[in-house]
């Protein structure tokens, strides 16, 4: 079985309505024991979603974030 890796929640601002407690329990419940969560920008739900698979039993939980890097990495003055 594989897991998704472009997974957004509802920390994801305007982007994804995902409550991480219901996507981890779903998983958990269709046999699932990897899951990732990729937030952009942000890791705030990354404790939330560790102890959500704690709890439901999945045991590889994969945490990523999805960054948006602005410039072209030259200094300007």
């Amino acid at each position: 079985m594989f897991a998704p890796i472009q997974v957004k929640s509802s920390y994801t601002l305007l982007k994804s309505p995902l409550k991480i407690d219901n996507y981890v329990k779903l998983a958990s419940q269709q046999g699932y024991d990897s899951l990732v969560l990729a937030d952009e920008d942000v890791l705030y739900g990354a404790y939330e979603f560790y102890e959500a698979c704690a709890k439901y039993g999945i045991k590889h939980p994969v945490l990523g974030i999805d960054l948006n890097l602005q410039g072209d990495g030259q200094n300007e003055p």
